[in-house]
C-alpha cells in the first residue's frame, strides 16, 4: 500500500477505493475491505461529514463487509452514507448508487 501512496500522490485513497472495490465485486471481500477501509478512512480524515464522496466510499464499503456477513456494520455504513446524502439532495445519482443497492442487499438480507 505504501508503493502506491508513493506512486499516485494525493489520488491514492481513489485507487484504493476502485481496486477495493474491484476485490470486493470479485469475490475476495477480505482483501476489497482492506483496501475500501484504507480509503474511507483517508475521506473520514479529510473531507466534510456530508461529503458525497465520502458518503459513496461509506456506501461501498458497506456492500463488503454485507458479503463478509457483518449486518450491523453495512447498516451503520449506510445509515452514515444516508445521512450526508439528506444534508445534500442534489447530488448526482452517480454518487448516490452504492448506497441503493446496499440497502437493496440490506433489505434482501431482512427479509430472508
Amino acid at each position: 500500500m505504501e508503493k502506491l501512496e508513493a506512486r499516485a500522490g494525493p489520488f491514492a485513497h481513489e485507487l484504493e477505493q476502485v481496486y477495493g472495490r474491484a476485490l470486493c465485486g470479485s469475490g475476495q471481500p477480505t482483501a476489497g475491505k482492506s483496501w475500501l477501509s484504507r480509503s474511507t478512512d483517508w475521506l473520514e480524515r479529510n473531507q466534510h461529514p456530508a461529503s458525497p464522496f465520502l458518503a459513496a466510499a461509506r456506501a461501498c464499503l458497506g456492500q463488503c463487509v454485507l458479503k463478509l456477513g457483518d449486518r450491523r456494520e453495512a447498516a451503520r455504513l449506510a445509515s452514515l452514507a444516508k445521512g450526508a446524502f439528506e444534508k445534500q439532495p442534489n447530488v448526482s445519482p452517480y454518487y448516490k448508487k452504492p448506497l441503493l443497492e446496499l440497502q437493496q442487499q440490506l433489505a434482501a438480507r431482512s427479509s430472508n
